[in-house]
């Protein structure tokens, strides 16, 4: 049915590169785009903040979005940056987007679900209050189902009846 990349002329380089922007994204890619971009800012915001700083991860502080206050420490700015840089790495591949929604998703529900049941630090060194534990929830189930509701490569590979490996 389909040609394979190579019978098709199809060498890689910018052209196929450029192609895989112009795919529709799954509903992961998106998330993780987005909460990518969102987590890499909130984590830079955390270490500039005025209580927190790279060089005492373990000092606590206060960053105001919007008006309101949420507590912080260089750990959560961390954690943020590093999730949030993480995303940004694999948003252009649909399976790693996938992949990577439902285990973030999954951590931020974890780590919201501590914040919320047990008083002190999630994991007993990242700061966040119990609004911070809500955001946390709220970010965390939004990132799952998004990876939820894409589909994998074998089932997109199913659907186009190509039969063939799907590269993504």
């Amino acid at each position: 049915m389909g040609t394979k990349a190579w019978e098709r002329g199809d060498r890689g380089g910018a052209a196929s590169v450029g192609a895989r922007f112009k795919r529709v994204w799954t509903p992961a890619q998106i998330a993780v785009a987005v909460f990518g971009l969102w987590w890499a800012l909130d984590g830079i915001g955390a270490l500039a903040s005025g209580g927190t700083s790279g060089s005492s991860l373990e000092a606590h502080g206060q960053v105001s979005l919007l008006g309101i206050s949420i507590a912080v420490n260089g750990w959560h700015g961390v954690f943020h940056l590093a999730t949030g840089l993480g995303g940004l790495a694999v948003c252009v591949r649909p399976e790693a987007s996938r992949l990577y929604a439902m285990a973030v998703g999954l951590l931020y529900l974890v780590a919201a679900c501590w914040g919320l049941l047990f008083s002190g630090p999630v994991l007993g060194f990242i700061v966040a209050d119990a609004l911070g534990s809500i955001v946390h929830a709220v970010e965390g189930a939004v990132v799952l189902c998004a990876g939820l509701l894409s589909p994998s490569a074998a089932s997109a590979a199913a659907e186009s009846g190509a039969g063939e490996h799907v590269q993504v």
